[in-house]
């Protein structure tokens, strides 16, 4: 099965469930960006400050887009800029959860280093 054929099966599959939940497309790739972020963190069985469950997320939404790109001509969603445009909204706050808890980390074993090096050794 080439993209294209599978692009005009996955469109409407998409249109058909932006439609059932009554959300705009962009709100929907903003909610299954976090959805997943949670969800790969979870089969990985990783923290969210881990880069896999992004990467996941990433990948899944790059395949969405290149699929996306393939429709025919005409299609709203064969569109570069569009696509670039869903990537952002898709990853833009899986990113910055990534980076917050990260950096929370960072900060709790930097405080627990601390800690470590204050007490008296016995």
């Amino acid at each position: 099965m080439i993209l294209s054929e599978i692009a005009t099966i996955w469109g409407p599959i998409k249109q058909a469930f932006e439609k059932s939940i009554h959300l705009s497309p962009d709100a929907v790739h903003i909610h299954v960006g976090v959805g997943l972020l949670f969800f790969f963190a979870f089969i990985f069985r990783k923290p969210l400050h881990d880069w896999r469950p992004w990467m996941a997320v990433f990948l899944l939404e790059g395949i969405n887009e290149i699929i996306d790109l393939n429709q025919k001509f005409g299609s709203t969603e064969n569109n570069a800029a569009e696509s670039l445009h869903d990537l952002v909204n898709t990853l833009f706050l899986p990113t910055l959860l990534v980076l917050y808890y990260r950096f929370r980390h960072r900060r709790e074993l930097a405080a627990m280093e601390r800690r470590a090096q204050q007490q008296p050794a016995e």
